[in-house]
């Protein structure tokens, strides 16, 4: 062999190192090409998945408005009259009951329904914010009763995460936080008539598929109101009382009232009803310490 011919064959060979070299780098290449696509098929794709199942779902006005049509307030005997209508950022709701009427154009601020109170209307007001502050509660899990107890007491002074009010000069303003679930008081149920002192107004009455909430009893010196929601679960139609009786601390009748539902003031759905009574010979405020509620069918 000649010296150019061991060149050539020099040549040759450092050419085929090259290609060798060349040939496990593109194989490298192909190899981590493979384990990405395998990665972003299967594993990738399976996170995205996971995430999408975690999406938050919030409540949205239009659900709050058509709730509203439906609700306690929409439902009221005596001619009240309830309309309501949302875009992305307002809630307007017209409110009618006897001989009085208010129009709220309730705007949402991030995540918030500002509702100012009108002093004039301010009784009317504030059964249209507890209806929807119950109407947010109920929609994120919590029992409707639970919700209409614990939302009854709020107010200025007894404020709850989810529901804040707001004293600028004479206006006052209360925040409904629509993407929040309020923590609900623990409610009692009790299923048969109890005599209860008058602070107790934390529970549920279930008597006979009539289920009594949202319980409230105001003392004044002269007078004494007990208060509550109503529904009868049953498919009787039957009219029915609520029958209140007040206590001396020994549980000594003082004091027995009712309020009659009747075809002329039937019971629809949810209703209202207040027991009132007025001192006078036979009953002294002062002795009543204690009192119960039942129906009568």
């Amino acid at each position: 062999m000649n010296e150019q011919e061991l060149m050539i064959k020099k040549k040759i060979e450092k050419r085929e190192k090259v290609d060798t070299i060349l040939a496990y780098i593109l194989l490298v290449i192909i190899t981590i090409c493979i384990i990405i696509v395998v990665y972003i098929k299967f594993f990738r794709e399976d996170e995205v998945v996971e995430n999408n199942e975690y999406t938050a779902n919030y409540i949205t006005l239009n659900e709050i408005s058509s709730a509203l049509a439906n609700s306690n307030l929409a439902s009221q005997e005596g001619g009240a009259t309830l309309n309501s209508t949302s875009t992305t950022d307002m809630l307007t709701v017209d409110y009618s009951k006897e001989s009085r009427s208010v129009r709220l154009d309730i705007p949402l601020n991030i995540n918030e329904l500002a509702i100012t109170i009108d002093e004039e209307n301010e009784d009317m007001i504030e059964e249209v914010y507890k209806e929807i502050a119950v109407i947010v509660c109920q929609y994120y899990g919590n029992d409707v009763s639970a919700c209409r107890n614990t939302i009854a007491k709020v107010d200025a002074n007894n404020q709850i995460d989810g529901i804040r009010f707001e004293e600028v000069g004479d206006t006052t303003t209360v925040y409904l936080d629509i993407n929040k679930k309020i923590s609900v008081d623990n409610i009692q149920t009790y299923n048969s008539v109890e005599v209860l002192e008058l602070n107790n107004t934390n529970y549920i009455l279930n008597l006979n598929n009539v289920i009594i909430d949202a319980i409230s009893v105001n003392v004044t010196d002269n007078n004494i109101s007990v208060a509550g929601s109503i529904e009868d679960t049953s498919t009787s139609s039957e009219a029915l009382s609520v029958v209140v009786k007040l206590y001396d601390e020994n549980e000594n009748i003082l004091g027995e009232n009712k309020y009659d539902f009747t075809n002329e003031n039937p019971l629809t759905g949810v209703s209202n009803f207040t027991v009132e009574f007025t001192s006078n010979e036979t009953l002294n405020i002062a002795n009543v310490k204690k009192y119960s509620i039942e129906v009568s069918k």
